[in-house]
Order: structure tokens, then sequence, then C-alpha cells
């Protein structure tokens, strides 16, 4: 178990005891709403909300990258329709309101944006 005087801020000498932990908000929602008739459709409009957070547990930030992640929503829409008893249409949208956002920080900067596709088997 580390000491107080061991947990320390690399290259200072100020303490990271009492910090809020990285990657850690005060508050954190999920929920969502789904329609569904058996054996025809489901549809579902699920929401997330994240606080505010800090992306270090130094709760501090860089020159170039402010300390704290900004509290963010994101609400999806996604369904699915029985073509037939064995083949179903499936698809969604991922963050209908084109809410800006970003939930991870490295220390080159935020991440860059990733496309990814797929199928359901």
């Amino acid at each position: 178990m580390r000491s107080e005087s061991q947990a320390l801020v690399p290259g200072t000498n100020r303490t990271i005891v009492g910090n809020d932990p990285a990657f850690a908000p005060y508050f954190l929602w999920k929920g969502g709403l789904t329609l569904r008739r058996d054996k025809c459709m489901d549809a579902s409009l699920t929401a997330v909300y994240v606080s505010d957070e800090f992306w270090a547990d130094s709760n501090t930030g860089t020159a170039t990258i402010p300390a704290k992640i900004l509290s963010y929503k994101v609400l999806n829409l996604d369904g699915h329709f029985y073509i037939t008893y064995r083949i179903r249409l499936i698809a969604g949208i991922s963050n209908l309101a084109d809410e800006k956002y970003y939930s991870r920080v490295f220390f080159n900067g935020t991440p860059a944006a990733l496309w990814l596709c797929g199928c359901v088997r």
C-alpha cells in the first residue's frame, strides 16, 4: 500500500490524495425506451449522460490538453424489422443529435475519429 508521501504528481511535490480519480464522472446516466411488436419489429431510443470528469489522477492538464473532459449526452436510435421469419433488417443511428464530444484523452491529445462497420449473423 502506498503512503501519502508516495502518491505524488510526477515531477512535483504535490500529492494526488483527495483528488478525483481519472475517468470517474460524478454522475452517469443511461436509459432508454423500446417499442416492440413480437415477430414484427423492435425500435429503441437510448440516451447516455456523462458529467465532467478528469482524465488524469493529478486533476491537472497539460499546455495543450485541458484538465477536464467536458460533460456530454448522446442519443442513439436503433431497431430491427422482420422481413421473413428468418431474415431481419437491422439498422441504427448512433449520436442522433450529432453531439460533439470526446470521452478519452491520451498524452498526445484526443483520439482520432474511428469508423466501424460490420454485419450480424
